[in-house]
């Protein structure tokens, strides 16, 4: 049970009978945001979140990812557990903002469970903070070793589906690609798609930047042409130079250029989100970054 008392899914499944559907558009409307812990330099500084989504707002961003570690006053100071109860002020004050909890969560690991507290507190958060959209949960598993996972598919696919049946939220969940090998995650999350329901389908937060430090090395072209975009949640814009994070999209090991082609080309209409390294100057840093963009046909 979470801390403020999430016992299952009947709540969730309440709330998304009657909410807004965020992440459907066109190329032609291109829907912009950003992850909060771009602003981790400020937060450590004491500035509120509340205070950034709202420079944010006022940039033009209309998705927020709230990640787990960057949330302020939003979560435990100790082991960054999001704050259902707190969450719920941010729909109030921005009820035009789609917001989605973003969590480090071992889904691949053996240990992976439904009943895990951190996992429920976050289905409670994405709930607490959606307003009038449909709650979003958002995981990434950043600690499980690539060794002999993809021997276990069948039973990491078996844990994914479980973990979707009790979010029980239709599109509302997605996980990201991190450091683990595509062709595992890949794997995973198809063989997942055949034994759920349409409905609790996990779909993909796609990182092309990640790709770079993935343990099979894929093309992340390649990946990008493969990718069905009905699967993915959402992007994220990110850059890399000698294998460093930039605080800026530019010219790097990402052509994204290449990115946003093959994307259009396949129609994708989701949001695009800034993963950009924290700075001091965020803002000028994003402004570069879609200046940038825009010459790439974005």
């Amino acid at each position: 049970m979470s801390r403020s008392g999430l016992t299952g899914s009947g709540h969730v499944a309440r709330h998304c009978a009657r909410a807004e559907k965020p992440y459907e558009g066109t190329t032609a409307m291109r829907t912009l945001g950003i992850v909060s812990n771009c602003w981790r330099v400020q937060l450590e500084r004491g500035i509120d979140l509340a205070t950034l989504i709202s420079s944010g707002a006022d940039e033009g961003y209309t998705v927020f990812e709230l990640r787990q570690g960057c949330l302020g006053r939003f979560e435990t100071p100790d082991d960054h557990r999001p704050l259902a109860e707190a969450l719920g002020e941010l729909p109030r004050t921005f009820p035009d903002a789609v917001f989605n909890v973003a969590l480090a969560f071992p889904f691949l690991s053996p240990g992976a469970s439904p009943d895990d507290s951190l996992f429920l507190e976050g289905v409670e958060a994405a709930v607490a903070c959606a307003g009038r959209f449909r709650p979003h949960l958002r995981l990434v598993d950043l600690t499980t070793s690539s060794q002999g996972i993809d021997v276990e598919v069948a039973a990491a696919a078996d844990r994914v589906a479980a973990l979707a049946e009790r979010m029980a939220m239709g599109g509302g969940w997605s996980v990201e690609n991190g450091f683990e090998p595509w062709h595992v995650l890949r794997d995973v999350l198809m063989a997942a798609r055949a034994g759920i329901s349409a409905d609790a389908n996990p779909r993909l937060c796609f990182d092309p930047c990640n790709l770079l430090g993935a343990a099979d090395a894929p093309d992340p072209g390649e990946v990008t042409a493969s990718l069905d975009p009905a699967t993915l949640s959402m992007v994220h814009f990110k850059q890399r130079r000698d294998r460093r994070i930039q605080p800026t999209v530019c010219r790097g090991e990402i052509d994204w250029q290449r990115q946003i082609e093959r994307l259009d080309a396949a129609g994708y209409g989701g949001p695009w989100l800034f993963e950009i390294a924290p700075d001091e100057d965020v803002a000028r840093h994003t402004a570069e970054s879609r200046r940038y963009l825009e010459s790439c046909g974005f």
